[in-house]
């Protein structure tokens, strides 16, 4: 039998490590669907003709300095991404790692514009960009709608608000949280 989460005596359903493995499996497939739904929407909104007016609005500004001084960049950027690869060839990925950290290129506002609007209307996913925040956790949501999640943890909340005082309990619960 499957590691089981069973913190009582409580006749609690049992929801096994297979249990959560299946849902996670489900919930990251049903995921991944909803996401390919909505690419072709999101490039016709964001990479027509006036969805890139749109992004582009934040290239006047720093963005027209920075746009030149990426193009004298482009050849060492190159050069970095090639030693990259070599040294990942090479079985060298921690300095392969290290390089490709180190800044090649200036960031734009366009692309941390684009940045923003993958990360919060096509993946729909908690992302900060220094000025803005989005809390949307489309893949969460998912997880949290699978019925069998749901029923596991209705039927722990349960359990916990009974015995949250016990510290008994509190030991094997946070002893069980950690091992998960």
């Amino acid at each position: 039998m499957a590691d089981a989460v069973h913190i009582s005596d409580d006749p609690v359903p049992e929801f096994t490590r297979e249990d959560a493995e299946n849902a996670y499996r489900t919930a990251v497939t049903l995921y991944v669907e909803t996401r390919r739904t909505r690419v072709a929407y999101f490039i016709r909104r964001h990479f027509g003709l006036r969805g890139a007016l749109r992004i582009h609005r934040a290239a006047l500004g720093w963005d027209l300095m920075r746009a030149p001084v990426n193009i004298g960049l482009a050849l060492p950027h190159l050069v970095k991404l090639l030693v990259v690869d070599l040294l990942g060839r090479a079985g060298a990925p921690r300095w392969a790692g290290r390089l490709s950290r180190l800044p090649t290129q200036l960031a734009t506002d366009v692309e941390r514009e684009v940045d923003w609007l993958i990360w919060t209307e096509l993946l729909e996913l908690p992302y900060s960009d220094g000025c803005r925040r989005s809390q949307r956790d489309a893949f969460a949501e998912t997880l949290m709608a699978r019925p069998e999640v749901a029923r596991a943890l209705a039927a722990l909340e349960g359990t916990v608000a009974d015995r949250r005082a016990d510290p008994a309990f509190r030991k094997r619960l946070d002893e069980n949280l950690t091992r998960y």
